[in-house]
């Protein structure tokens, strides 16, 4: 029987990770910050340098 709560191989997926990171681009995110139980993921763009 498969437990509920996903291991932490399951949550540090590349696939999984890079699905985020499209999403990211797609909808012109800089920062996300997921939580699941004691398991964290957080992922930053960089912020392009204005120059004056």
């Amino acid at each position: 029987m498969k437990e509920s709560s996903p291991t932490n191989q399951d949550i540090f997926d590349v696939r999984k990770i890079r699905r985020l990171v499209e999403m990211m681009k797609a909808h012109d995110l800089s920062e996300i910050d997921l939580q699941q139980g004691e398991v964290r993921i957080q992922l930053r763009r960089p912020q392009p340098c204005f120059q004056q």
